[in-house]
């Protein structure tokens, strides 16, 4: 089996959890689908994920590479994730961590330098985060 099939056969859902609930059922996903995710957001390039992945895959895994289009679709699919993770959160040292991590793995929509700015505050039990531009 080759690594690009290995991972399109393995890597069912990207997670940061073990436990996900979907359409009101709970699944068990394999701790490899967290395993991958968190290898796609610690890795900068394709270069690296691949390199990572080789490290999960079985023995006599034949290393060729992963296709592109679907790199950039999990990358896609994780910054989704992250967005809709920080949306739900309600702690703000919760959101300080997911702001970061999006200030790094998606800097085009989340980083400082883009001219936006975010502010986080908890008032009376009451998180407000607003979005606007800097002046």
């Amino acid at each position: 089996m080759t690594l690009s099939e290995w991972i399109k056969n393995t890597w069912k859902h990207v997670t940061l959890d073990t436990v996900i609930v979907k359409n009101g059922s709970t699944l068990n996903v394999p701790e490899i689908n967290q395993d991958l995710t968190m290898g796609l957001l610690s890795t900068s390039n394709l270069g690296e994920f691949k390199k990572l992945v080789f490290h999960f895959a079985p023995i006599g895994t034949i290393v060729d590479d992963i296709p592109e289009d679907y790199y950039e679709g999990q990358i896609l699919k994780l910054r989704q994730l992250l967005t809709k993770e920080l949306m739900m959160a309600t702690q703000p040292k919760v959101i300080q961590k997911y702001l970061e991590i999006l200030d790094r793995r998606d800097r085009e929509h989340w980083g400082r330098d883009t001219g936006k700015q975010l502010k986080v505050e908890q008032k009376d039990n009451q998180l407000n985060i607003t979005f606007g531009l800097m002046d």
